[in-house]
């Protein structure tokens, strides 16, 4: 990658990170602490990886948000809203093996380290989507 296009993608990459962390916190989907790392985290990714890395995340991101709003209502929890707001803890450790995985495919340009971006998008996706979806299914 040349020189050009990394700071090309970083300057992409921050106001849509901002935008990002901005409606995340104003839907409630990440507190203010959560807003700042996925800032940080999304920097990361969509810098260094640019938009082959930045897909992945951002479906993880937005999906496991939704089950999880629809698992809280349907569940009938008080302050749900509330209870849904991950916090940074919980964005870290949901995105931060990807951002660092990032960042090392920044410095060591190596394609396997996708692949582990993508392995490890893939246990958290599980994680959290079994979790959620889980507490939706009545038993007997």
């Amino acid at each position: 990658m040349g020189e050009e296009n990394t700071v090309t993608n970083f300057l992409i990459a921050i106001p849509l990170a901002i935008t990002i962390a901005f409606f995340s916190y104003q839907l409630k989907y990440l507190t203010l602490g959560g807003s700042i790392s996925q800032f940080i985290i999304a920097v990361a990714i969509f810098g260094a990886g640019s938009i082959k890395w930045s897909i992945p995340i951002l479906i993880f991101f937005f999906s496991s948000s939704i089950i999880t709003r629809i698992s809280y209502k349907e569940n009938n929890l008080k302050n749900y809203l509330h209870q849904v707001s991950r916090n940074h803890f919980q964005v870290l450790a949901n995105g931060g093996v990807s951002g660092l995985l990032a960042v090392i495919y920044f410095i060591h340009n190596n394609e396997t380290i996708y692949y582990l971006f993508l392995a490890s998008l893939s246990v958290v996706c599980s994680d959290t989507w079994s979790t959620e979806i889980g507490t939706l299914i009545k038993s007997n």
